[in-house]
């Protein structure tokens, strides 16, 4: 009887997709990424190294659907919904309980993005779960595509620290005369708990605004420049986090050269005694990388170096080096080495350890291997 039920309910979704791509554009697309890892050297020296069959090192693997609809010359509706998947177990990724208004509990189906929007002539203001713009940057040029043991994200946390936002509006602009272009995003309340609203004492340590921004640069369609802005804070509070990030491109048919700087003001006080009295915590970071073609087979390298102003030996350098060859423009393999070296200011609860394109949590190991497959649909 129960697969009665399940088949009935595909069925009916597909004649309902069927119905709505009649008069629009409906695609259905995925990423399946799974292949081996290993992982080694914790912060914690009784902690034994790690090896499985993992999914998503590289990129979350998924199943989506994306849809426009042409309302108006020049103006469409879209949207996009997205689910993640582990490849290795077959559960849903992202289905952790989150709280409607009704104050019930639900489960986060389509957990990586869940838009709706309009598309004014390829400006986009879209409303929903969402990319941050900083994210969006380094996804796409960084030598790793922020994802295995070797993303940049390890090290330059404010990539991974809004890799996606809850209740954000976003706009996204092309390049006007190929040469400028802006993404900016607003969120309400990026935890997602929006059982605050009706409680009859609302609670505020839980809502945290979420504004970030990158303006963006062509020159010579070689070369980009993007400049960030990021500021987070938690409602009716008095500290808040601001990162600027600065990333800058170089594209040659022989290779792709990025190098970055971020600057964090992390909201965290200092203790009320000693030199550095009250001041929040500051972050220098640093990214170089670089992906060079050689056929269908590309090696990347890339170096990140994070230490804070105040002098706590909360340092951390990542060294990373790996590859990926294209069987074609749907299916590659990949592989990649990480190495992170940790001032003694840091602990595993730092979150400087080798996380990958699935898990930022890379639960204190500071070496690793991430080895896959990916295939597009």
């Amino acid at each position: 009887m129960q697969s009665k039920k399940i088949f009935a309910a595909l069925a009916f979704a597909g004649v309902c997709t069927a119905t709505f791509a009649a008069d629009s554009a409906v695609t259905v697309y995925g990423l399946l990424d799974v292949g081996y890892s290993y992982r080694t050297d914790n912060f914690n020296p009784t902690v034994s190294s790690r090896s499985g069959f993992d999914s998503g090192q590289a990129n979350g693997s998924r199943i989506g659907f994306r849809g426009n609809e042409e309302l108006f010359p020049g103006v469409s509706a879209i949207f996009t919904l997205e689910a993640g998947v582990n490849v290795d177990t077959g559960e849903n990724l992202q289905n952790g309980a989150a709280s409607n208004n009704s104050a019930t509990t639900v489960q986060r189906v389509w957990g990586r993005q869940t838009w709706a929007g309009l598309d004014f002539s390829g400006t986009k203001a879209t409303i929903g779960r969402q990319y941050s713009p900083i994210y969006a940057v380094y996804s796409e040029f960084e030598p790793f595509g922020a994802g295995t043991v070797g993303q940049a994200n390890n090290v330059i946390k404010n990539v991974s620290a809004y890799t996606r936002v809850d209740n954000a509006f976003r706009v996204q602009t092309p390049y006007f005369g190929d040469v400028f272009g802006l993404d900016l995003i607003y969120s309400l309340n990026t935890s997602g708990n929006e059982a605050n609203y009706n409680a009859a004492s609302p609670a505020t340590t839980s809502d945290k605004r979420y504004m970030g921004g990158v303006a963006k640069l062509k020159i010579a369609k070689r070369f980009y420049v993007f400049g960030g802005y990021n500021q987070a804070k938690v409602r009716n509070a008095a500290s808040n986090d601001h990162t600027f990030d600065l990333l800058g491109v170089a594209d040659f048919d022989f290779a792709r050269f990025t190098l970055g700087y971020e600057n964090e003001k992390d909201g965290t006080k200092l203790a009320a005694s000693g030199p550095d009295k009250g001041q929040a915590l500051q972050y220098n970071r640093l990214h170089v990388g670089a992906k060079v073609p050689f056929g269908n087979f590309a090696l990347l390298a890339s170096y990140n170096y994070s230490k804070d102003k105040q002098e706590l030996d909360q340092k951390a350098q990542q060294y990373a080096l790996g590859g990926v060859y294209n069987f074609s423009k749907r299916t590659d393999v990949y592989v990649a080495y990480a190495r992170m070296l940790t001032g003694s200011g840091l602990t595993a609860s730092s979150g400087y350890d080798l996380g990958d394109g699935t898990f930022s949590n890379g639960a204190g190991y500071r070496s690793g291997l991430s080895s896959g497959l990916r295939v597009r649909f």
